[in-house]
C-alpha cells in the first residue's frame, strides 16, 4: 500500500517514479524489484480570473458554427493569442 504524507500538486510534480523491492526472509533471501510510475491527475483547483467583470459581444446572423465570438484573457496577458 502506498500512502502520501501530504497533498500532491500537479503544477509542481506531475509524476513520481519509484523502485519497489520485495525481499523474503529465506536463506539465501530471494528478492526482486519493479518500477512503479504514479501519474498525478490535475484538479481544477484554481478559480478563473478575468480582467473584466462582464464581457459583451455581437454575433453576426450569418456566423458559422464554431466561429470565434469573443476571447477573455487573464489579466496578466497584454494580448490574447
Amino acid at each position: 500500500m502506498l500512502m502520501t504524507s501530504g497533498t500532491l500538486n500537479y503544477e509542481l510534480v506531475k509524476e513520481f517514479v519509484l523502485t519497489v523491492e520485495a525481499k523474503d526472509a529465506g536463506d539465501p533471501p530471494m528478492r526482486d524489484t519493479c518500477v512503479v510510475t504514479i501519474y498525478v491527475q490535475d484538479a481544477n483547483d484554481n478559480e478563473p480570473v478575468f480582467s473584466q467583470a462582464a464581457y459583451f459581444a455581437s454575433v453576426r446572423e450569418d456566423a458559422n458554427i464554431g466561429d470565434s465570438v469573443i476571447k477573455a484573457c487573464p489579466p496578466l496577458f497584454s494580448i490574447c493569442s
